[in-house]
């Protein structure tokens, strides 16, 4: 198959835009996605993450908890429009279990990726994790006790300076998580922390030493 060059999948996705949002959390415009679509996380979102790595370079970048993969498509996206950086995504089911994979759709290449099954939990395989992690983008199922677990696998990985970025930190459904999450970090002398109003929330972690 031929590869689709990386800037008609970028203009492809961001003419993708849908309708904004009556409510919004706080200054930046929430994207309400089609039903249906299955793209997990809002637009802006993307393109945040999108143009983050595009800024930021990574050298690893692991996306914990990948569904149909439309974050991915925007951290691959992310990469390739840098030269730079590999991304590790895991998720439990296999490849495809929710449909098609919205990177397939959007015939990013795939060089520098690599989808891994994990059934039962990333802590299941701990030698499949990278050694070392600049960015991780975490959105598993939000339960209190396997983000524990999770965590403690990956946080150890991080370099000093690498980010950690943490989905729905301001969804009312996930307030237990949420609360492991900033004891995680808050207050802690290695890390920084923050929480963007952007969807339904992304909290930012950086460490510092």
């Amino acid at each position: 198959m031929t590869e689709t060059p990386i800037a008609d999948a970028l203009y492809r996705m961001l003419m993708e835009r849908g309708p904004i949002a009556d409510i919004n959390f706080g200054d930046v415009p929430v994207h309400y996605n089609p039903a249906g679509a299955n793209k997990s996380i809002h637009w802006e979102t993307g393109v945040l993450l999108c143009n983050f790595l595009e800024a930021y370079r990574p050298n690893q970048v692991v996306e914990l908890g990948t569904f149909r993969g439309y974050s991915t498509a925007w951290l691959i996206l992310g990469t390739l429009l840098a030269g730079h950086g590999r991304v590790d995504a895991f998720e439990v089911f296999p490849e495809g279990h929710y449909g098609s994979m919205w990177y397939d759709e959007y015939q990013l290449p795939k060089t520098n990726f690599k989808y891994h099954e994990i059934p039962g939990g990333i802590w299941k395989y701990p030698a499949a994790i990278p050694e070392t992690i600049d960015l991780l983008y975490h959105d598993t199922e939000h339960l209190p006790g396997p983000t524990i677990e999770e965590m403690g696998l990956l946080l150890p990985r991080i370099q000093v300076g690498g980010v950690v970025l943490i989905d729905d930190m301001l969804h009312p459904d996930y307030q237990p998580m949420q609360t492991v999450i900033r004891q995680m970090f808050i207050g802690h002398p290695d890390w920084t922390f923050n929480t963007l109003r952007l969807g339904h929330g992304l909290g930012i972690a950086k460490r510092l030493k």
